[in-house]
C-alpha cells in the first residue's frame, strides 16, 4: 500500500485549482456502464453524502436515471430539475450517480449549487475481455468504450466545474488513497468507518449499501 499521504495516486482533479468551500454543493458521479462508478459512488454515500432515494445495489437513483424515463428528454429534464430543488431544500450535501449522465449534465449544471462531478475512468481491454466478444467484435468495443470517455472527457473541458477523474484501477488497488483523495476533493472529513467504505469498494460483485446507508441517519 503507497504512503497514505501520497497524493493524486488514484485520481486527477481538474478545474479545482483551490479546496472546495464549505457549504452548498452537489456531487455527480458518471462513467461509463459497468465501469467502475458503483465502486466510487459507495464511496461517496461513505463519506457522508446522501446519493439518491431507492437506491439499490448499483447506487442508482431512479429520479437521474434516463434510460427509466417513459417521456421526452425534456420532459426528463424538466422532472430533473424539480427533484434537484426538492434535494436542494432537504440536503446542503448531496448527489447521485449515473454512468451516462454527461448525456444530460450540459441541460443540468446551471441548476446545480457548487457542481462537483467525479467520473470514473476504467481500462477498457479487461472490460471488453468480460464481455466475450468475438475475436472480429473485439476491436470495436474498445472502440466504443473509448469514445464514451472521450465524450466524458470533452464535457468536463466544456463545463470547466470542479471534476475529480478517477482511475478505477488505481483506486480499486489502494481504496485508502482514493477515500482521501475524495474526501480532499469534496472538502469531507473522512470517517471512523472507513473499513465499511474499503470492504463496499472490495471489486467483484455488487454490495448492498444498506450498512453505509445507515450511516447518514434520518437524513438518508
Amino acid at each position: 500500500m503507497p504512503h497514505p499521504k501520497s497524493k493524486y495516486l488514484t485520481s486527477l482533479p481538474v478545474f479545482a485549482e483551490k479546496p472546495s468551500a464549505p457549504g452548498p454543493r452537489t456531487i455527480v458521479c458518471f462513467g461509463t456502464a459497468r465501469g467502475g462508478t458503483s465502486m466510487v459512488a459507495g464511496a461517496i454515500l461513505g463519506l457522508g453524502v446522501p446519493m439518491g432515494e431507492g437506491i439499490g445495489r448499483n447506487l442508482e437513483d431512479p429520479a437521474f436515471n434516463m434510460d427509466w424515463h417513459k417521456g421526452t428528454a425534456a420532459e426528463f429534464t424538466a422532472h430533473a430539475r424539480q427533484i434537484i430543488e426538492t434535494r436542494n431544500a432537504a440536503h446542503p450535501v448531496w448527489g447521485w450517480k449515473f454512468p451516462n449522465a454527461a448525456r444530460y449534465l450540459e441541460s443540468l449544471v446551471a441548476d446545480l449549487r457548487a457542481p462537483h462531478l467525479v467520473c470514473v475512468y476504467r481500462d477498457p481491454v479487461p472490460m471488453a475481455l468480460r464481455a466475450r466478444p468475438s475475436m472480429k467484435e473485439a476491436a470495436s468495443v474498445v472502440a466504443k468504450r473509448l469514445r464514451a470517455q472521450v465524450r466524458n472527457t470533452a464535457m468536463i473541458e466544456a463545463l470547466g466545474v470542479p471534476c475529480l477523474m478517477v482511475s478505477y484501477e488505481k483506486a480499486a488497488a489502494h481504496p485508502i488513497v482514493f477515500i482521501e483523495e475524495l474526501a480532499s476533493f469534496l472538502n469531507l472529513p473522512v470517517p471512523a468507518h472507513v473499513d465499511e467504505i474499503v470492504d463496499f469498494m472490495t471489486p467483484g460483485t455488487y454490495k448492498d449499501p444498506d450498512q453505509l446507508l445507515s450511516r447518514l441517519g434520518p437524513q438518508g
